[in-house]
Formats: structure tokens, C-alpha cells, sequence
């Protein structure tokens, strides 16, 4: 089998060749808007100390630094437009970032979905176990374990030819699309399993359960002759004396309310505003999914050269990953009122 059979891509790494005029301009404008919106968020929960030290704001960070990676490979076709293919590193840069953004997006997603599973089912221990330095390192991890899963045979250089070293092998390509099916599964599960937990509002107002004394020690007393003048002073007394020792007794009595059993308006809203965010990256992926499964099935059925004319439309369908960066931050902007305040706020002194 000759080399040009095992690689993927029809034509060489460079990009300007096949990039239209539509692909330029969608790439600019996404960039353009779609990074300074994330960083401007990212600033906003990292200078407000009250957002910062929520561990659910931490997860949300890992979000949106997965959103930002999705520019990357943007910016690197660009680049590599530009310079009309003067530069190797260039192509081989793009050959290089293809699978971490869809990976650490998909990764940062279950790892919120999973601790809001946690803060909705075990509240009591979220509350005691989860800290900020708790999820900062299950995100600085994770995301690194997952870059090195899916660049493994690339780093190690296996599967590939240093002739063609601007090339997406197919070796790379199945290991890629494996871990990216199981990550979308598994995203797509949990969003489903959080969502039909997450409780309503009305349903997490805190009550306080008012105490009720059912007789013990209370003497009921009978007016039944109102013309004794000296057996009124004598209730009237024995009243105002068994008020003292209620009261005293109520004093004395520790009161518990338990708040941590339940979760409040402002959690239900953060989870509920990520499964919104979830679910439209989710659908937006799914036509992706759907396109990568048929493109592999084809070439199994039919042969690698019979499903040739589909790979133009991988192009297009590649576009659909840089919407959610754009309008997932507007989504978690949208559903956190405090979030949105701190930033409108830093926007307002910035200008």
C-alpha cells in the first residue's frame, strides 16, 4: 500500500489552497469577537475574589479556556494563508493542535457536569471536600492527561513519515475519533443524568420547621368563675410565671437549621445555565458526529476511494466548533447574574 493511502488528507498540509474567501472571513470574525468576549469573562472571574473562590466558577474557567483553544487552529489557517505556505512549521503547528480543543472542551464539560452531580447529590461533603485548590488541580491535570492521550502516537512520531510530516495520518485520525466518541458519550450521559436531577427552585427554598410543644409541662387553665377576683390574680400570675419558663426554655433550646440538605436559587441557576451551555454544544457537535461516522462507514463499505467526495465537506462541518466558543461564553453570561455584573462592570472601566 503506497503512502499517499495512508494519509487522510488529499492534498499537502497547507491550507491557503483549499480556503475560500467564506472560510477567511468566518475564521476572522470569529476570532476577532469570539477572544476578546472569552478573555474579558476569564478576567472577570479571576479579579472578582468572590467568583474565584466558588469551585464551580473553577470548572466554568476550564470551559472557557477550552473555548479559547478552539481559535488556535483558526489562527494558525490564517497564518498559514497569509504567508502563502513560505513556512514548514506552519502546516506542521495545524497538524499539531487538531483533536486537543474538541477533547479539553468535551473533558472540562463532564468535569462540571460531575460536580454539580456532586453538589446536587452529596451536598454536605461538596461542601466540606470541594475547595478551589481541589479543582484546580482536577482541571490542570485532566486537561494534560487528555492532550497527551489524544497527541500520543503524534508526539512519538509513530504512524507518521517525516516526508509528509504536514499530514493528519490515519493512525492519528482513528485514536483521535475513539477518544473523542467516548467523550462525547459520556458528556452527553451526564448532561442527561444532571439534568433530571437538578431540582426546581420552589423545591430548594429553605424552611424552618417551627417548634411545637404538644402539652408536655402546660397547664390549661379554666376561666370558669370570673366573679372571683382573687382566682383571676391567681391564673394571671401562674400565666405570666409559665410564660417566664417557656421563654427561658426557648432561649436555652438550640435551634438547628439545616441549609446544606438543599441547594440554593443561585446553584440551581449556575447548573442549569451549564446544561443549557452543554446541550447546545452537544447538538452542534452531534452533526459533526453524525458526518465523521458516515465518512468511516463509506470508507469501509465502499473503499477509501469511493467516499473521496465527502471530504470537502469536512471543511465546512469544521466551522460548527468555532460557534459554541462564540456564543458559549454569551450563554454562562446570560445565566449568572453576578458573573454578568462583574463583567459589564470591568467592560465599563476598561472604556
Amino acid at each position: 500500500m503506497s503512502n499517499s493511502s495512508n494519509i487522510s488528507s488529499t492534498t499537502d498540509g497547507h491550507l491557503q489552497d483549499d480556503l475560500d474567501t467564506f472560510l477567511i472571513v468566518s475564521k476572522f470574525i470569529s476570532c476577532s469577537v469570539g477572544i476578546p468576549l472569552n478573555l474579558s469573562v476569564v478576567v472577570a472571574i479571576t479579579r472578582n475574589r468572590q467568583l474565584r473562590n466558588q469551585p464551580r466558577n473553577i470548572f466554568l474557567l476550564g470551559i472557557i479556556f477550552s473555548y479559547l483553544v478552539f481559535f488556535v487552529p483558526a489562527i494558525i489557517e490564517l497564518i498559514d494563508w497569509k504567508l502563502s505556505s513560505m513556512l514548514e512549521s506552519v502546516c506542521q503547528a495545524n497538524v499539531a493542535v487538531i483533536g486537543p480543543p474538541h477533547a479539553l472542551l468535551l473533558l472540562n464539560m463532564s468535569l462540571a457536569l460531575i460536580d454539580r452531580y456532586v453538589a446536587i447529590n452529596h451536598p454536605v461533603w461538596y461542601r466540606q471536600k470541594m475547595t478551589v485548590s481541589l479543582a484546580s488541580a482536577l482541571v490542570i491535570l485532566s486537561s494534560a492527561f487528555i492532550v497527551l492521550i489524544v497527541k500520543f502516537l503524534y508526539i512519538l512520531g509513530l504512524g507518521a513519515d517525516a516526508k509528509n510530516s504536514c499530514q493528519m495520518w490515519n493512525v492519528h485520525t482513528r485514536t483521535l475519533a475513539v477518544v473523542l466518541v467516548i467523550l462525547f458519550s459520556i458528556c452527553t450521559a451526564l448532561n442527561l443524568i444532571v439534568y433530571r436531577q437538578t431540582p426546581n427552585s420552589d423545591d430548594s427554598t429553605h424552611r424552618m420547621e417551627p417548634m411545637t410543644a404538644e402539652g408536655e409541662g402546660v397547664e390549661w387553665v379554666e376561666f370558669d368563675d370570673f366573679g372571683n377576683e382573687s382566682r383571676i390574680n391567681q391564673t394571671t400570675s401562674a400565666i405570666g410565671s409559665l410564660v417566664d419558663d417557656l421563654s427561658a426554655s426557648i432561649r436555652s433550646m438550640p435551634v438547628i437549621i439545616h441549609l446544606d440538605d438543599v441547594m440554593s436559587a443561585t446553584e440551581i441557576k449556575a447548573t442549569r445555565t451549564l446544561i443549557v451551555g452543554v446541550t447546545s454544544f452537544v447538538a452542534t457537535a452531534y452533526v459533526s458526529v453524525v458526518f465523521v461516522s458516515s465518512f468511516f462507514a463509506c470508507r469501509m463499505i465502499l473503499g477509501e476511494l469511493q467516499c473521496g467526495n465527502l471530504t470537502w465537506m469536512g471543511r465546512y462541518l469544521g466551522e460548527l466548533s468555532l460557534i459554541p466558543a462564540f456564543y458559549g461564553s454569551l450563554i454562562f453570561l446570560m445565566g449568572n447574574q453576578e458573573l454578568r455584573k462583574t463583567w459589564a462592570c470591568k467592560n465599563e472601566l476598561s472604556l
